[in-house]
C-alpha cells in the first residue's frame, strides 16, 4: 500500500510539473501559430525589432508584447502603459522604447513608464505613428495632426491642406496614416483625404489626384533603392453608408520623382 501510495504521488507531482510548464509557454507557442487562443493578440498592427534584436508587437487591446527569442512578456496599462491600444513603436538613441497608443504617448526606460497627453502639449491623444528622423527629430502623427518633440517641449507642425476636389471624412480629415524619410533627407506625410505631402525642411510639395495619384486617402509610403516612392491608398468610397456609391480608385502608385505610374 505504503508503494502504490509513493508512486501515485509521483504521478501527481510530474503531471503538475508539466502542467505548470504547459502554462509557462503557452503564450510563447503562440509565436509558432498554434490557434486563434493563444495568439499574442487579435489585432497586431505594429512589428518592431529594437537595437538588442528584440521583437515587439503592438496590438489594439492587448498592450505591447517584447519578444527576446525565448520568452514573450506582456506590458499593459497594469504595468504603466496609458492604453492596450498600441499602434507605433520606436526606439530613441538612448535605447529608450517609445509606444503610440491611443491615450497618448509612453516612454518605457524598460524599468518604468513616462506618459504624455495632451494635457502636456500632446496634439492628440489617439496617436498613429512615431517617426525620429536622421536628424533625431522626433515626429509624432496622430488622428489630430502632427507634432514634433525634444524630450520637453511638444511643438504642432502644420501642414497646409492642397486644394482638393473629392470629399473629405470629418472624422479622419486630420489624421496622419504615416511618416517617412526619404534618401534625399525629406519628409513624407501620409494623410487621409489630403494625399501625400513631402517637406525639404523649409517647403511643401503635395501630391494628389490632380498629379495622379489613384487617391488622396493614403496609407503607406515607401522609397525603393533606385529612389522611386511607392504609395498605397485605400478607396475613401468604400465609406460611404450608402452602398450604391462605394466606388473610386485605391491601391498603389510609383512616383518616379516627375510623375506617378
Amino acid at each position: 500500500m505504503r508503494y502504490i501510495l509513493i508512486v501515485l504521488l509521483s504521478i501527481w507531482s510530474v503531471s503538475c510539473i508539466a502542467e505548470n510548464q504547459k502554462e509557462n509557454i503557452l503564450e510563447i507557442a503562440s509565436l509558432i501559430g498554434q490557434n486563434n487562443a493563444s495568439q499574442i493578440g487579435q489585432y497586431v498592427v505594429e512589428i518592431y525589432q529594437d537595437s538588442k534584436g528584440n521583437l515587439w508587437f503592438g496590438t489594439l487591446e492587448k498592450g505591447v508584447a517584447k519578444y527576446d527569442g525565448s520568452e514573450l512578456i506582456y506590458l499593459t496599462t497594469k504595468d504603466g502603459l496609458p492604453s492596450n491600444r498600441v499602434v507605433s513603436v520606436v526606439e530613441d538613441r538612448s535605447g529608450n522604447l517609445w509606444f503610440g497608443t491611443g491615450s497618448g504617448l509612453s516612454k518605457f526606460d524598460g524599468m518604468s513608464f513616462s506618459n504624455y497627453s495632451v494635457t502636456d502639449g500632446l496634439c492628440n491623444n489617439m496617436i498613429s505613428n512615431l517617426f525620429i528622423d536622421s536628424k533625431e527629430n522626433f515626429w509624432i502623427g496622430t488622428w489630430g495632426g502632427v507634432c514634433k518633440f525634444d524630450g520637453v517641449v511638444f511643438e504642432k507642425f502644420i501642414i497646409p491642406n492642397p486644394s482638393i476636389d473629392t470629399r473629405l471624412n470629418m472624422d479622419t480629415k486630420d489624421w496622419v496614416t504615416v511618416i517617412m524619410e526619404d534618401s534625399d533627407g525629406s519628409i513624407w506625410f501620409g494623410r487621409d483625404g489630403y494625399g501625400a505631402v513631402k517637406y525639404d525642411g523649409s517647403s511643401f510639395i503635395h501630391y494628389t489626384i490632380k498629379d495622379g495619384l489613384n487617391s488622396n486617402n493614403v496609407q503607406a509610403i515607401a522609397e525603393d533603392h533606385e529612389g522611386n516612392i511607392w504609395i498605397g491608398t485605400r478607396v475613401a468610397e468604400k465609406d460611404n453608408a450608402d452602398a450604391t456609391k462605394r466606388f473610386g480608385k485605391g491601391g498603389l502608385n510609383k512616383f518616379d520623382g516627375e510623375k506617378f505610374i
